[in-house]
């Protein structure tokens, strides 16, 4: 565990390399083996840090005020003294934007509420230029919301919901969709999955995500499923309510609706791993899991206060 002065408030990643977390008006960073964790940057004003990616070139972190529903996203470069805005809107009803971002570009997909009416949208940069915006999709909320995107290579996934606005009984239905980001004119191409998909990891060998029951909202808790890019073979994780899947060289991290158990899926063998966790005692929880490369993180709760917890993952 850290030491208890840092405490995560939001934005809890693993990057591979380093973990990055928010206390709300600063942004820190931790690579295993550093002496203390380093302060990245601090702000004032009335926003507050949602969540932070990091890349090998920078920082990317979205930032929201409660009061009026403003948001923003931000991109630090590594060695510069201020962040760029990148983007910003107003959604008085919904979360800031989701991102992704790897060593090429940042991507988002979030809600705008401009006097032509609300909207979901999905935009990405290259980031040797980090202001030039380009639109992939721009919906009516009526006509889709888009969510969580992930970038690979030069494909991005996302997830797209269509909401029953009209309370037809039916509920919702959303499903992963990816989109070319080398050709100008691509259009979306939905994924096969299961049904009810949602909340796409990636990696070079695993497409997992998350699927929830009929009639269930798509942030609900649900059933993992693991794609293998090279045999085509689908496979489920052998456990209910689960969410927020992330994936590593040879494993998969999520979060367990009891929080009471630190688990992990062992993509080699086929299994799920529970964990001895760094503190003792029932009233400890784990939440937050993300795994990229070997290193995953997660965030353990305490009588006194949130903890952040790590650990080296084996080859």
């Amino acid at each position: 565990m850290l030491d208890a002065n840092h405490r995560p408030r939001s934005g809890l990643r693993s990057a591979g390399s380093e973990m990055t977390w928010s206390t709300g008006s600063e942004i820190w960073r931790y690579a295993p083996g550093d002496v203390q964790p380093e302060l990245v940057h601090s702000m004032d004003g009335p926003f507050e840090v949602i969540d932070v990616a990091r890349s090998a070139r920078g920082y990317a972190f979205t930032e929201r005020n409660h009061r009026n529903g403003a948001w923003r996203l931000s991109w630090l470069a590594d060695g510069a003294s201020e962040p760029i805005v990148v983007d910003h809107g107003v959604a008085a009803g919904a979360l800031a934007p989701t991102i992704a971002i790897d060593d090429r570009r940042l991507a988002w997909a979030g809600f705008d509420e401009p006097d032509a009416g609300a909207l979901s949208f999905l935009r990405v940069v290259d980031l040797e230029a980090p202001t030039a915006v380009r639109e992939l999709l721009s919906l009516p909320i009526a006509d889709g919301l888009l969510w969580y995107p992930v970038l690979d290579g030069g494909t991005l996934w996302f997830a797209i919901i269509h909401a029953d606005f009209e309370g037809t009984g039916k509920g919702d239905e959303f499903h992963l969709e990816t989109i070319a980001l080398g050709d100008a004119g691509a259009r979306p191409r939905r994924f096969a999955g299961v049904a009810n998909d949602f909340e796409p990891a990636v990696s070079p060998t695993n497409v997992a995500w998350k699927t929830v029951e009929p009639g269930l909202a798509a942030l609900t808790w649900g059933e993992v499923h693991i794609l293998d890019r090279d045999t085509g073979e689908t496979r489920r994780v052998p456990l209910p309510n689960l969410n927020h899947p992330s994936l590593g060289r040879r494993f998969l991290a999520f979060d367990e609706i009891s929080r009471h158990r630190l688990l992990l899926f062992d993509l080699a063998r086929g299994e799920v791993l529970e964990v001895p966790g760094p503190r003792d005692g029932s009233d400890t929880t784990f939440s937050g899991a993300s795994l990229a490369g070997d290193l995953w993180t997660f965030i353990i709760g305490t009588d006194d206060g949130p903890r952040i917890g790590w650990a080296r993952l084996p080859e």
